[in-house]
């Protein structure tokens, strides 16, 4: 690639040192002729670059179009009431993610930038708070007795009655019946096992003595009993859990709730949210089919919808859920879609198990775009900051200052 202001505007935006004048700049370079070409060879070059570990096949007119579409300023809302003077930002670092993931390198983040007249979070006065690095969930057995699993090593960790507890590597556990009579446990009942992932923990996943396979996302408990041995297989949550049930037609699974209300399937994929402070509770189907029940109310769902259940007993199906916002905790991303951000912190008090305090008139601000989980607190902060929320932290508090 010739050595020109276009490649040198690059590379400041690969490496994050480039200014919002300079941003200006390299969209009106990129949309002049010839651009094109330059970027191509400039990304070609990369990619052919073996010690940059890129393990994507090269497309340089994707790239390129995801690039020239993130280049642009995030622009306020036409469907949201002006009145209100909300307004939405495309949080703009997936410009420098797309080349960070073809060049093998460290996320980026450019943000849009607002003359604010305020300095932001100060990085001397910042205690870094790290994603989860492990599994900090606690599994309580039958007896009472506690596994802490980040604990103890891979391998067999209990038996109850017919069945065979195991840790298994990345963070998983699953519940097998054993097939050697020495190792059955002759109790009448092998009872209930309760699963907690606590904040500030990793995703776990489960696999349950059905085969049934459950990803338990952090501030979530999930209580089972060990073996299966009615005529259905009831499972109670608390938080958040994407479920994916055996078939069994014999035997239906039913997620329970609260005392009135459940999740009835045979076999299918299928997310729940039911985290007590949000303002509804969401289950989004994948595969298959669920029935939804509140107290004498059923709402059956076919793949791709959701159902919301508020606060106040009403119950809406969405047609056409978002899949891929349902599932972005599972997938390892914060995922916002005109989000405000009191539902954005929430999501961070559990992920970084930090407290929220906000100060003053909450902003109406709303966000869009993806953050991986992976980054600490202080960066997806510095994120929300560029594009014009204020915060401050303190220890692990964060708080969330006025406009």
């Amino acid at each position: 690639m010739a050595n020109s202001r276009f490649e040198t505007l690059l590379q400041k935006f690969v490496k994050d040192t480039i200014s919002p004048a300079e941003v200006h700049e390299l969209g009106d370079l990129m949309s002049a002729a010839g651009s094109n070409e330059e970027l191509d060879n400039f990304l070609a070059s990369a990619y052919a670059d073996r010690s940059l570990a890129v393990h994507e096949d090269f497309d340089g007119e994707k790239v390129r179009e995801k690039i020239l579409a993130r280049l642009q300023f995030g622009e306020p809302q036409s469907a949201l009431p002006p009145a209100n003077d909300r307004r939405t930002f495309r949080l703009r670092w997936l410009a420098a993610a797309c080349l960070a993931g073809l060049l093998g390198l460290a996320a980026w983040f450019w943000a849009l930038q607002k003359n604010t007249g305020r300095e932001g979070i100060d990085p001397r006065q910042v205690a870094m708070v790290a994603s989860p690095q492990t599994n900090k969930a606690i599994l309580t057995l039958a007896d009472g007795s506690d596994v802490y699993l980040d604990s103890v090593n891979n391998g067999q960790l209990a038996i109850q009655g017919r069945v065979k507890l195991l840790k298994l590597g990345n963070g998983r556990i699953a519940y097998e019946y054993s097939s050697d009579t020495t190792d059955i446990v002759h109790t009448a009942r092998a009872g209930m096992n309760t699963l907690t992932n606590p904040r500030g923990s990793e995703v776990i996943e489960m696999k349950l003595p059905d085969s049934t396979r459950v990803w338990l996302n952090v501030g979530s408990s999930l209580s089972y009993p060990v073996a299966f041995e009615h005529k259905e297989r009831t499972v109670i949550l608390k938080g958040e859990a994407y479920f994916e049930v055996a078939p069994d037609k014999t035997k239906p699974f039913r997620v329970k709730i609260t005392d009135n209300t459940e999740i009835a399937v045979l076999g299918t994929h299928f997310n729940v949210n039911a985290y007590e402070d949000e303002p509804a509770l969401m289950a989004t189907l994948l595969e298959g089919a669920i029935q939804f029940k509140k107290d004498n109310k059923r709402q059956l769902l076919q793949p791709g919808q959701q159902v919301r259940s508020g606060k106040d007993g009403t119950i809406r199906l969405v047609p056409d859920a978002d899949i891929q916002a349902v599932m972005a905790w599972k997938r390892g991303f914060f995922h916002f879609d005109k989000t405000d951000l009191p539902t954005i912190m929430r999501q961070m008090e559990r992920w970084y198990d930090v407290t929220v305090e906000f100060q003053g008139k909450v902003t109406d601000m709303r966000f869009s775009g993806e953050i991986s989980r992976t980054h600490d607190a202080f960066q997806v902060l510095k994120i929300l900051e560029a594009s014009g929320a204020h915060f401050k932290i303190e220890g692990k508090k964060i708080i969330v200052l006025p406009e």
